[in-house]
């Protein structure tokens, strides 16, 4: 992650920038050079019940298909637009 995206989020975020755990994909929009927006998503938990409740099916089937699953960590929109 570059030390841009994380000093944003540190600063702007009101949760602020923690590490987060497992895979990761992260997008700092930028328009004009100038940042827009901040997207963050990672790797599933393994269980969480609610969700599992929601999706239905089988612990089988659950297990079988998370990797298709991702949690958005951080979404971000600076106070300046």
């Amino acid at each position: 992650m570059s030390k841009a995206l994380v000093q944003f989020l540190s600063q702007y975020h009101y949760l602020g920038y923690r590490r987060p755990v497992g895979e990761q994909l992260h997008y700092l929009v930028l328009a004009r050079a100038r940042p827009v927006a901040c997207l963050g998503w990672s790797s599933a938990a393994r269980q969480l019940d609610l969700r599992d409740e929601f999706i239905g099916g089988s612990p089988a089937q659950r297990r079988r298909y998370l990797h298709r699953i991702a949690y958005n960590t951080r979404f971000l929109i600076p106070p300046w637009e």
